[in-house]
């Protein structure tokens, strides 16, 4: 009954109950109002809403809110909190057209907005962690031809560093294969595999339409009809090429090493063979 609406009535300029329904009556814990003024049923709330009150019988105007926030006791003697309500009241005219009454109609939605609230908190939050890592990320959504196999993906969202990290502009809403239409079809296979199967995997490929590579972990999204996976990555080209010039480096020393040790052998070979006797010595004659 708290979050229904609840319906009750005033008259005269003492806005006195004259009449509640049942989710009024469980709404304000039973409290003993009908034939009592609004300040003597809720105390703590008249400063905020007797004055809309009075305003409504002096105007003959309604008065609609959809969030009103009224400070008071829920409970009689209780102590006082905050509450917000979605606020209808319509006054009631007499037969000389002057206001005789007023026609109430709340909803609590104090619950809502907390939930609300936590919500929004929990996507700030989310948000915040979002635009802060370094890894670019993104959300996309899986796009399939007639026969089912994954031929393009459309992102959903990126983050700061999404751009950084594939050199991809304005992103967001647009296909793969409209920002890159030499984008290997492998990538389209394993994020299609991630969407149907959700199984997240993580590996390093080449994506050499963007002259990149890449350190990616993939996951699915949400619910599986959605076919939406998350993409966290890193470019790592940079660290690729060191790697391969570390190989090349290491290739090249090595190549040095044995054809050393060739020409080692080679001369080891001829001082043996030659028929003169061959001695080296050093500055001293050792």
């Amino acid at each position: 009954p708290f979050d229904q609406p609840y319906r009750g009535g005033f008259v005269g300029a003492e806005h006195r109950f004259v009449l509640e329904n049942d989710a009024h009556r469980a709404m304000s814990q039973h409290r003993d109002i009908i034939g009592k003024t609004y300040r003597e049923a809720f105390p703590d709330a008249a400063p905020t809403l007797l004055p809309i009150l009075d305003r409504i019988y002096a105007t003959g105007q309604p008065y609609v809110a959809d969030r009103q926030l009224v400070r008071f006791a829920m409970r009689p003697g209780g102590t006082a909190e905050d509450f917000i309500f979605s606020i209808s009241w319509y006054p009631l005219f007499g037969l000389n057209g002057e206001v005789e009454g007023i026609i109430t109609a709340t909803v609590n939605l104090t619950e809502q907005v907390r939930a609300e609230t936590r919500l929004n908190d929990r996507d700030a939050r989310y948000h915040s962690l979002f635009e802060s890592i370094d890894e670019g990320f993104c959300i996309i959504e899986m796009l399939y031809d007639e026969g089912g196999k994954p031929v393009d993906y459309r992102f959903l969202e990126t983050n700061k560093a999404f751009i950084e990290n594939t050199g991809l502009v304005d992103a967001i809403g647009k296909r793969m294969r409209e920002l890159a239409p030499l984008h290997e079809q492998h990538w389209f296979d394993t994020y299609g595999r991630v969407a149907s199967t959700g199984e997240p995997i993580r590996f390093e490929s080449e994506a050499r339409s963007l002259g990149r590579w890449f350190d990616v972990y993939a996951f699915r999204v949400g619910n599986p009809a959605l076919r939406e996976v998350g993409i966290l990555f890193k470019d790592v080209a940079q660290r690729k090429r060191a790697e391969a010039e570390l190989r090349d480096s290491e290739r090249r020393a090595l190549d040095s090493a044995m054809a050393a040790q060739a020409e080692r052998s080679r001369l080891h070979a001829l001082l043996q063979a030659a028929p003169a006797g061959i001695v080296v010595t050093d500055a001293a004659g050792v």
